[in-house]
């Protein structure tokens, strides 16, 4: 059976610590969720698509996937070339080493040695340390590892009265075991799934490298401290009453920062001189701007080329409706992804309640005639009369004025303009001058009288306008004018275009 690719977002992960973090196959595959061996993969064909990191920013989830997994050509197999494993070992102690690098050194002076994965499997079993527990060293500004310690302090609601546990977030510096804790909120994460922490760790350059499940020696030194922070600083903190989070790490710091200072009791020193001459200076400087966290939603795009968002509703391209896309939510932005890539950014209303406007609508997103109907205003069909003839104005004004609102005579506006593209301006101003003295303030009656050339006779003052006798069942002018905005029937399966107007 086939095996099942992962996303293309795992895949740029894993090219980002091999490439940029030099990372292990093993750790990348334990931080990404996958088996060292896919991670082999991805990384050898990458290489023969020659990427490098950081990738292309116009490279596309598309083009990238279509770098990645064209057919490669079949490799011969060749004679092995034995490392010399005293050697290698030797060499990995040294900073910045890995298996990769100097597989990728032997491999360069022995063309025909074995693959990756059987040089490290083959390193292993020289090594002979399957099955045995050996003490982590960890070099300086490697590793931090983080965890919730078992104890939590008490926060008091001081309205209610009501206790609410408050975790506390522990975190250790490898090298020097310097040790940070605070009182927060439980946050459980799942890196494959929390994309906001993949972010994070993207954006300060670090990797999210989980314990694996059912082994604490993966992360033995955070164990280790988190049994300290509960029994020298949370055990004596334990009866205390704190009404919110702050008051709780006003209490707690100035307990962790003797922790850090108090001397080993079996080696010189302290963590906090060692976080200063190891950690400290091999850490990088963290960015002016600080990472502003952000979740993520799976929507879909609505027909009105809408998406929802908590009661408010922000556009995209008319073009991706009832497409399936990502919202990245940050305090003040409202991003919108399709394949990881941004195809709209609108400002985020986070209380739809307290304004009228329900909606943000950006002018490109909407389809054209959606923008033309949007452009619309009572003035253009004004304008567009006064070019014509006074009369013209006066039938304009009456089809404006004769319902409640100015958009529905509109389309009986739009329809004496195209008859001036079909009968010309001059016999349009006649007719409308016929209508106006018959008091017939309505697009089907200058359509008669332009389709039965009414509008070429002459209009005399002794010509009165046609009368009827009063009669209970026979309808006054005024009715006939209200209803002289009617669309026409002809008119209404016509598309509707403003720019006329």
């Amino acid at each position: 059976m086939t095996k099942k690719r992962v996303t293309m977002r795992k895949i740029q992960e894993v090219l980002r610590l091999k490439f940029d973090l030099h990372f292990s196959d093993r750790d990348t595959g334990r931080s990404v969720k996958v088996a060292r061996s896919t991670v082999q993969e991805y990384v050898k064909r990458a290489r023969q698509a020659g990427l490098t990191w950081p990738l292309p920013a116009e490279l596309t989830d598309l083009q990238l996937e279509v770098l990645l997994f064209q057919k490669p050509d079949e490799v011969a197999s060749r004679a092995r070339a034995e490392p010399n494993w005293a050697y290698i070992d030797r060499e990995l102690h040294r900073k910045g080493m890995t298996r990769q690098l100097l597989w990728e050194e032997h491999h360069r002076q022995h063309p025909e040695s074995v693959q990756y994965a059987t040089f490290a499997r083959n390193y292993r079993f020289w090594k002979g340390t399957v099955g045995l527990s050996m003490r982590q060293v960890h070099r300086a500004g490697e590793a931090l590892f983080v965890d919730y310690a078992g104890l939590t302090l008490a926060i008091t609601d001081p309205k209610t009265g009501v206790v609410h546990p408050g975790q506390v977030f522990v975190a250790t510096l490898g090298a020097s075991d310097y040790t940070y804790a605070e009182v927060t909120h439980p946050s459980r994460y799942e890196p494959d799934l929390n994309r906001a922490y993949a972010e994070f760790a993207e954006y300060y350059g670090v990797a999210v490298l989980p314990a694996r499940v059912r082994k604490p020696k993966d992360k033995a030194l955070v164990e280790v401290h988190v049994q300290i922070i509960d029994r020298r600083l949370l055990a004596p903190l334990r009866d205390q009453v704190y009404f919110s989070v702050v008051a709780a790490n006003e209490a707690l710091w100035p307990l962790l920062q003797e922790l850090n200072r108090k001397p080993f009791q079996k080696r010189p020193g302290s963590r906090f001189e060692l976080f200063t001459e190891l950690d400290q200076p091999a850490l990088r400087p963290l960015p002016v701007q600080p990472f502003e966290i952000a979740s993520w939603k799976r929507t879909t795009v609505g027909l009105d080329y809408h998406v929802e968002l908590a009661g408010h509703h922000y556009s995209v391209s008319y073009r991706h409706a009832k497409t399936s896309v990502d919202l990245r939510l940050t305090p003040n932005l409202v991003e919108v992804f399709l394949n990881s890539v941004r195809i709209a950014v609108h400002h985020r209303v986070l209380d739809a309640s307290s304004t009228h406007i329900r909606q943000t609508t950006l002018k490109e997103h909407m389809p054209p005639h959606h923008q033309r109907v949007g452009e619309w205003t009572p003035q253009r069909p004004r304008t567009r009369a006064g070019e014509v003839g006074p009369s013209t104005v006066q039938l304009v004004e009456a089809l404006l004025t004769a319902g409640h609102h100015p958009e529905q005579g509109q389309r009986s506006c739009q329809g004496l303009f195209k008859l001036a593209q079909a009968y010309g301006a001059e016999r349009l101003e006649a007719a409308c001058c016929r209508a106006v003295f018959l008091l017939a303030y309505s697009y089907r009656s200058v359509e008669s009288i332009l389709k039965h050339h009414l509008d070429e006779l002459p209009l005399t003052p002794e010509d009165p306008a046609p009368r009827v006798a009063d009669h209970a069942n026979v309808r006054g002018p005024a009715y006939y004018r209200q209803e002289s905005t009617e669309i026409p029937v002809a008119l209404a399966d016509r598309d509707f275009d403003p720019t006329l107007n």
